[in-house]
């Protein structure tokens, strides 16, 4: 498009997550994207700036990728006098504050405008980027998101969603705090949401491919990373073709729990029978889900059910070290009681052991203790695996029965999302 303005996309890191994927979407309707990135930024992997170049141009949306050295006062910006410059570097960075005393007085000499990443995506609604024709973020660079994640941030919040709707929800939440702002890292497709929105037992009744509708619905909506929730992984055999389609699709990574025989949700511990596979089993079948996967991007994860059958906290250590060994890429541990002690101990412990990989709960019975506890005490990952379906059964079962009472839905109204509100949400509608 000729006369189309100029937007320069300032970044001060390697990983793009989904706020800047959003952003510079958001950016391309404005003008033509140029992104400027910063030398020295976070990862060490990735330490030239072909390779940065190559990281940043492989995103829709962005026309060409530069490289910025602050002690030459960004010539670039001088030479090509951008109508608007977008400040993609994060609020607790400290380099931040010295950009912007550079960047703002400059841009603003020839009348130029210095918009914030938060406040360009406050701009825009989550809405119209999906109903945009531009790409979502690629499935390669979807997949490698979690790991990259992994290196650089703790702990890393996901939360369960089970449809399209509940992925949007993950996508748009965000709170600001002491300046900070605060969202989810990613999703979490549980097995027992899985089951629940379809009226079955949480058994693997509802097999890999009866799921996959929740999955690709979500997919299509957002942009974080997704963990699946694999159950027991079922047989081997199977468990191959499980991980090139979750591995195909862009999924992040599957975490299988160490059961055999029929599967019980864990919260009913040892008040019905269930079976810890051997480790050598289990270990098998982490080996074959490693050898099935095209990339590393894609993370096996190992659920231990040790503290959940009452095998004790020094069970649970062994297998990690055995299951890390095999080449799980983290460590899930589970507990059914209402006190964090026992994940506590088992935390300490396995932080001690000569190679550890990142520590996964989900605290869905431990509501009293807050992410930064968990992170103290060595967790990498915490996933509310469970509260937004419990958050919306109540309310739907009191609707139905009061438009039942009343014979009408004026009394229940004040409770439910107006419909105006719906139709801007849902992108299209």
């Amino acid at each position: 498009m000729q006369n189309e303005k100029l937007v320069v996309f300032v970044l001060g890191t390697d990983l793009v997550h989904s706020g800047h994927i959003l952003a510079i979407q958001n950016a391309r309707k404005l003008g033509k994207v140029v992104v400027g990135v910063l030398p020295n930024a976070v990862d060490e992997n990735i330490d030239s700036f072909s390779e940065k170049k190559n990281l940043f141009k492989s995103i829709s949306g962005v026309s060409e990728v530069v490289c910025f050295d602050r002690g030459e006062n960004f010539g670039y910006l001088s030479m090509h006098r951008p109508e608007i410059v977008v400040i993609g570097i994060e609020n607790s960075n400290q380099v931040k504050v010295s950009i912007q005393k550079v960047i703002e007085p400059l841009v603003r000499s020839w009348d130029g405008k210095v918009i914030d990443i938060e406040k360009l995506n406050n701009d825009f609604t989550i809405s119209s980027f999906i109903n945009s024709n531009e790409k979502l973020p690629t499935i390669d660079g979807r997949r490698s998101q979690l790991k990259k994640l992994l290196k650089i941030k703790r702990p890393l919040r996901f939360m369960e969603a089970h449809n399209g709707l509940t992925g949007l929800i993950i996508e748009n939440a965000k709170i600001k705090v002491h300046d900070e702002t605060i969202e989810y890292d990613g999703i979490w497709l549980s097995s027992l949401t899985n089951s629940a929105i379809k009226g079955k037992p949480d058994i693997e009744a509802v097999d890999h491919t009866s799921r996959s509708q929740a999955l690709h619905d979500i997919l299509e909506v957002t942009t974080k990373p997704i963990i699946y929730d694999g159950d027991s992984g079922g047989r081997p055999e199977h468990f191959s073709y499980t991980v090139k389609t979750l591995e195909r699709l862009g999924v992040s990574a599957i975490i299988i729990e160490d059961k055999v025989g029929l599967k019980r949700n864990s919260h009913w511990g040892t008040d019905v029978f269930q079976t810890q596979a051997s480790v050598e089993e289990f270990c098998e079948k982490i080996e074959i889900g490693c050898l099935s996967r095209t990339t590393t991007d894609f993370l096996i994860i190992a659920r231990i059910e040790s503290l959940i059958l009452g095998n004790g906290v020094e069970d649970a250590l062994n297998r990690a070290e055995k299951y890390i060994q095999t080449g799980a890429d983290a460590i899930m541990i589970h507990s059914k009681k209402y006190e964090p002690d026992e994940v506590f101990q088992f935390s300490k412990k396995y932080l001690q052991l000569s190679r550890c990989v990142p520590l996964i709960v989900a605290p869905s019975s431990k509501n009293e203790t807050t992410t930064d506890q968990w992170a103290s005490n060595g967790i990498g990952v915490v996933i509310y695996a469970n509260q937004l379906l419990r958050s919306a059964y109540p309310v739907m079962k009191e609707v139905a029965e009061s438009i039942l009472l009343n014979g009408r839905a004026k009394e229940i109204d004040d409770r439910l999302l107006p419909i105006g509100e719906l139709l801007r949400l849902i992108p299209g509608t």
